[in-house]
């Protein structure tokens, strides 16, 4: 988007206030103490640890946005404002088409009966208009199984308008064979923290550290 300046500033406000934190967080992570973002068993470590604390703060910033005032036309009400005052002046409403294209909706949803297929000469012109469309009374029943299916025809068709290629997610994958093995490491890495031991090598300790002192920035790289 290059017009719309609300969503592209909530995406500005997303990364000032937590996710920029982690960007940087995961870039020290890899410059400084091994992570190897091709090691799909790291990547799953990653999401062991912290994954549980970035969802926390997405809900957190959820929550704080719904209840921050928007200026101009939002006349100072915050987003939960916006939805109170609208379900008490309109109702609660039901889209049972969201995210379908409209395409498809029209399909399925846009006639009472099928229409007349003519030959590519046959333009209908002199037709009475009854003849436009049959009688839904004459067409043949649809069965249950022709309900059932609807909602994988209409899938089928709704991804026919989609044809941008899908965003390759980096693969992640668990070291552990069983869940005994997953657990006997759950054990080990509480027993770790309430320890409060450091391992050797990693860059963490004190004497591991440039200039004996850990570093308290971090710089983004882009493009």
């Amino acid at each position: 988007s290059t017009h719309n300046s609300r969503i592209e500033r909530s995406w500005v406000e997303v990364g000032t206030q937590f996710a920029c934190m982690w960007h940087a967080f995961f870039y020290q992570l890899e410059r400084l103490h091994g992570l190897n973002v091709s090691n799909a068993q790291h990547l799953w470590l990653l999401h062991e640890l912290f994954l549980r604390q970035i969802e926390s703060d997405c809900n957190t910033f959820q929550a704080e946005w719904n209840v921050h005032p928007i200026s101009g036309e939002g006349h100072d009400q915050s987003p939960n404002d916006m939805r109170l005052m609208g379900q008490l002046k309109h109702g609660l409403y039901a889209d049972d088409c969201e995210g379908v294209h409209p395409d498809i909706i029209r399909q399925y949803y846009g006639t009472a009966g099928r229409p007349i297929h003519r030959a590519p000469h046959q333009t209908g012109a002199g037709h009475p208009s009854d003849e436009e469309w049959e009688d839904i009374n004459d067409a043949e029943d649809i069965g249950t199984e022709d309900l059932q299916e609807l909602p994988q025809l209409i899938a089928a068709d709704h991804n026919a308008h989609f044809h941008h290629k899908p965003v390759r997610v980096p693969k992640h994958a668990s070291p552990f064979c069983s869940a005994t093995l997953y657990d006997t490491f759950c054990q080990a890495l509480d027993q770790v923290q309430e320890a409060e031991h450091i391992p050797d090598g990693f860059g963490i300790l004190p004497h591991e550290w440039d200039d004996d002192e850990y570093p308290s920035h971090e710089i983004i790289q882009s493009g």
